[in-house]
């Protein structure tokens, strides 16, 4: 049984909650006369990119500010901001709101592409925006209140956050944040943190805990992982069911039940959505199990992002 997309429905429900209030436009100055009309446009142009510049970078000061103080409210580390190319990736994503206000971009793709598209290696826990209110601490004010966005500034393996700001469109201030990390940091840790949090809910039920599978376990979980990021199944792309990985990777012991999941950008996410999955949850408190594989893989031009397997084994 496939995991449903729950995801889409957090998402809707994040953007519908996001209230929209209206900025009030710039005046812009004008040339005196003719004559001057070239140099002093070319010095009103330079004013304004001048200005944009600082502003930005005073923008993208006060989240960090304000996100690391969030932060630091919960016991987390800071995050650090982007660099240029980081936060031009986050500058696209918040002109693009403008003309689709959605995780899903105006060419169709999810908002985590933009990364790749601009030579970013990180990983992309994913993103938070906002239209119509006019500083980021309104911003945050607003994130904070909603669950999923919440979530974001919160995720305790985010380690950089890129800034986004566009002016236009109908609501007049875009606000992007997205929080990311270095490409490979977390998959070892993912692996012990899924099993230890499923031993916890397994020991809620008075069962054994699993152990951790083999080197052999451990790759048959991976290379699902890879599958699933091109076919959301648990039949492989070959047609054959998911346990035929399990011969191909010399793992002996008798196949019990595959959970796998997309979209999830944590171990604690989702191991809580396969807990709220009645099959799902089946598998992971299979009194008969013994051993758990587990598979992570980021692949920033699948649908998803992230893809996630449990193998597990008697």
């Amino acid at each position: 049984m496939e995991l449903e997309m729950k995801i889409v429905k957090k998402v809707a429900a994040a953007a519908m909650a996001m209230a929209v209030v209206f900025g009030a436009a710039s005046l812009k100055p004008v040339a005196a006369n003719a004559a001057q009309a070239g140099s002093e446009t070319a010095s009103v142009m330079e004013e304004e990119n001048s200005f944009l510049s600082h502003q930005d970078e005073a923008y993208q000061n006060e989240f960090l500010r304000r996100v690391n103080s969030e932060r630091a409210k919960a016991g987390l580390k800071p995050v650090q901001l982007g660099d240029s190319s980081h936060n031009s990736a986050a500058q696209e994503r918040a002109k693009e709101l403008a003309s689709s206000y959605s995780y899903v971009r105006p060419n169709g793709q999810r908002d985590f592409t933009v990364f790749a598209e601009n030579g970013i290696e990180d990983v992309s826990i994913g993103e938070d925006y906002m239209a119509g209110v006019s500083t980021p601490d309104a911003a945050v004010d607003q994130w904070m209140n909603i669950d999923f966005a919440r979530e974001r500034i919160l995720n305790a393996d985010a380690t950089t956050m890129s800034v986004g700001h566009y002016e236009g469109g109908v609501y007049n201030n875009y606000w992007v944040l997205i929080f990311s990390y270095p490409e490979n940091s977390y998959t070892s840790d993912y692996r012990q943190r899924v099993l230890d949090l499923v031993n916890a809910e397994r020991a809620n039920y008075g069962l054994q805990p699993l152990v951790m599978g083999d080197a052999k376990l451990t790759a048959a979980a991976q290379h699902r992982a890879e599958e699933i990021a091109t076919v959301n199944s648990h039949v492989r792309p070959n047609g054959s069911k998911w346990y035929t990985v399990l011969s191909e990777y010399g793992v002996t012991d008798v196949a019990s039940g595959e959970n796998a999941a997309w979209g999830s950008v944590s171990p604690e996410e989702v191991v809580t959505a396969w807990m709220n999955s009645e099959g799902h949850r089946a598998n992971i408190l299979d009194p008969e199990a013994r051993a758990m594989g587990v598979g992570y893989y980021y692949n920033s031009s699948s649908t998803w992002g992230h893809q996630w397997i449990q193998l597990f084994t008697k």
